[in-house]
């Protein structure tokens, strides 16, 4: 991350990395033998033994980018999963973490009963066993809660139950006397992508005014096409000085809203030119 500016991308770095250490072990091994240059004068370690040129391939999506970060460094440098899904999670969720948590511990409630629904996403942290419980720790960048799913539950949903998963998780949040902080008694547990997918009504786009449009609206019937049929409405909006316009395409153009056709129309406007819009939430 730090080498960023040296070239045009990460991935263009990335790419290009084996053929830059073949250089710059050329160039040491040149100077450690004393190559001279054609006229038989030592060219010195500061001559210059070639250029290496960086054809820029696509750039990597966030996801890409960020796990990358974690496999390297153990850590998320320039950003969290969750943010792929932040502009929506308003229309999906209780409240971000920390809203949820930092409430005050609550006075004369049962130790038994009590709480109140919630719904919330998060990235899965860790996944524990203890006897026939489950515990996830969830972590949605404003603060972490840990959410218990008692065994049935575990098993409708133990394929999805994974480390890095980003999930919505509906269920009671309740004041755990035992840890002395909030906990989630999760009931349903569904991948964000696939909340995304189900429950999805309009994709809209604000379309850069680059001059390029042509360009761009064929770009974007090819990148449409392989998610076609679905229920998913698209919308252009288009605004330059003294005129703004917005085009709903018709419903032969209704698409499957997958992860990777957000990744891909966000790399032709922009992270900040695409809005996913929902319907009124869906209770069970």
């Amino acid at each position: 991350g730090c080498l960023d500016a040296l070239g045009p991308n990460r991935a263009t770095l990335f790419q290009h990395l084996n053929a830059a250490l073949q250089l710059g072990e050329q160039r040491l091994r040149a100077s450690q033998a004393g190559q001279v240059d054609l006229f038989g004068l030592d060219a010195g370690p500061e001559a210059p033994a070639g250029e290496l040129e960086l054809p820029a391939v696509e750039e990597w999506s966030e996801a890409e980018r960020l796990q990358g970060e974690r496999d390297t460094l153990g850590l998320f440098l320039t950003g969290h999963p969750i943010n792929a899904y932040e502009r929506e999670l308003s229309a999906l969720v209780s409240g971000r973490i920390v809203d949820l948590v930092s409430a005050p511990r609550p006075d004369g409630e049962p130790r038994f009963g009590g709480g109140k629904d919630v719904v919330l996403a998060g990235l899965v942290l860790e996944v524990k066993r203890r006897a026939n419980r489950t515990f996830l720790l969830l972590d949605d960048r404003s603060a972490r809660v840990e959410a218990m799913l008692f065994d049935d539950v575990f098993q409708e949903h133990r394929d999805i139950l994974k480390k890095d998963a980003i999930l919505l998780v509906e269920g009671q949040l309740r004041w755990d006397d035992f840890q002395d902080d909030w906990r989630v008694n999760a009931r349903k547990l569904t991948l964000m992508d696939q909340v995304r997918e189900r429950e999805a009504r309009k994709i809209m786009l604000r379309w850069p005014a680059n001059g390029q449009g042509e360009r761009l609206l064929l770009e974007l019937e090819e990148a449409l096409r392989p998610y076609l049929p679905g229920e998913c409405g698209i919308s252009l909006h288009y605004q330059r000085p003294g005129a703004s316009a917005t085009l709903s395409l018709g419903e032969d153009w209704r698409v499957k809203p997958t992860r990777e056709l957000i990744d891909r129309l966000s790399r032709m406007v922009g992270a900040s030119g695409i809005r996913v819009v929902y319907g009124p939430r869906l209770d069970g």
